[in-house]
């Protein structure tokens, strides 16, 4: 499977047109149908960075966080990339240090104990 092939599976899982994409993007109406191979390294990025996966999971297929567990959290998954406000939550993470990520790991633990308390 190639890069198209996996953003098209991608959209397909999620919901997401293609169409969406091109247009969001600044892509060309129907660029990702006219692609049969391998994206250009450049659009692979902004593809990668507008989906919140990384571009080696497009390439090679090897990132495993991307799917979710369930339907449900999918499409609140989307619905938080898809705000310009919250989607800075999916980009902030992308290359944080392990220390940040376990800090925010634990927020996140405690804010759930909150609910159920």
């Amino acid at each position: 499977m190639n890069s198209t092939e996996r953003l098209k599976e991608i959209c397909r899982l999620r919901g997401i047109p293609l169409s969406r994409i091109e247009r969001e993007l600044g892509f060309s109406n129907g660029y990702f149908s006219s692609k049969k191979g391998e994206l250009p390294p450049d659009r692979l990025k902004m593809v990668a960075d507008y989906l919140g996966v990384s571009a080696d999971f497009l390439l090679y297929g090897e990132e495993r966080g991307v799917f979710y567990a369930n339907e449900e959290t999918a499409q609140i998954a989307q619905e938080l990339h898809d705000n310009t406000e919250l989607r800075m939550l999916f980009s902030a993470v992308r290359d944080a240090d392990p220390q940040t990520l376990r800090d925010l790991h634990d927020m996140f633990l405690i804010m759930k104990r909150r609910e159920t308390e």
